[in-house]
């Protein structure tokens, strides 16, 4: 599949190496569990599908404290046929099987949070 430039360059920009560190360790613990069995091919990652998502909190979906009110965050998603990797306003947020309602959609629920994803590995079976 031939790639835009400027997508390439996006994604070359998010996925810089602590954001490779860190989403690798999640994928490994998805392999083990077997949400995501034989791993993944980071150079898979081909396409992006971007949005604007409205928050209740000034954290937006990441957790801890935030102050009440409405925050907009894009959300940009980094996919491929079998993963995606979710940014909230170039912030790594998780990572998740492919599924394409769950993409289009914006569901940050359906994402393993990354620092700590066994903590929410529930929340994406």
């Amino acid at each position: 599949m031939k790639q835009v430039p400027y997508v390439s360059a996006m994604i070359a920009e998010l996925m810089t190496g602590p954001v490779l560190e860190t989403v690798a360790l999640a994928v490994r613990d998805m392999d083990q569990t077997g949400i995501l069995p034989g791993g993944f091919n980071f150079d898979e990652l081909t396409s992006v599908h971007s949005m604007e998502q409205w928050f209740g909190s000034t954290a937006g979906p990441f957790p801890g404290i935030g102050g009440a009110a409405m925050t907009r965050f894009r959300l940009t998603i980094l996919y491929s046929k079998d993963f995606m990797v979710l940014f909230a306003d170039d912030r790594l947020y998780g990572v998740a099987p492919f599924d394409a309602d769950a993409m289009l959609n914006g569901s940050v629920d359906h994402f393993a949070y990354t620092p700590d994803a066994r903590v929410r590995q529930a929340r994406i079976r």
